[in-house]
C-alpha cells in the first residue's frame, strides 16, 4: 500500500500532557475532547479512542501505520533500512 494510503493513530502512553501546539506533527485524540465511542458509551481510556480510530481508518479502505512505518514517514531521512 502506498505510503499516501497508511494513517498514523497514536497516543500519549507516559501521562504528559500535550496538545496540537506542542506536537503539530503527532495526531492525538486527548480524553478531554473525545469522551465518546462511536457506540455513544463512554470511553475509558485513550486506548480505546485509538482502537476506534484505527477501525474507522480500515473501514475507509486505508491502513493504520505500524511504528516502523511512523517512523519512516515522520523522519524519512534519519530511518535507515
Amino acid at each position: 500500500m502506498p505510503d499516501a494510503d497508511k494513517v498514523i493513530v497514536s497516543c500519549a502512553l507516559t501521562g504528559a500532557v500535550t496538545t496540537k501546539k506542542h506536537c503539530p506533527a503527532i495526531p492525538y485524540t486527548p480524553v478531554d475532547d473525545n469522551f465518546y465511542l462511536p457506540s455513544g458509551e463512554m470511553a475509558e481510556s485513550n486506548g480505546e479512542l485509538v482502537a476506534a480510530a484505527a477501525e474507522l481508518v480500515k473501514l475507509s479502505g486505508r491502513s493504520v501505520a505500524t511504528v516502523d512505518e511512523t517512523k519512516q514517514l515522520l523522519w524519512p531521512s534519519k530511518v535507515s533500512n
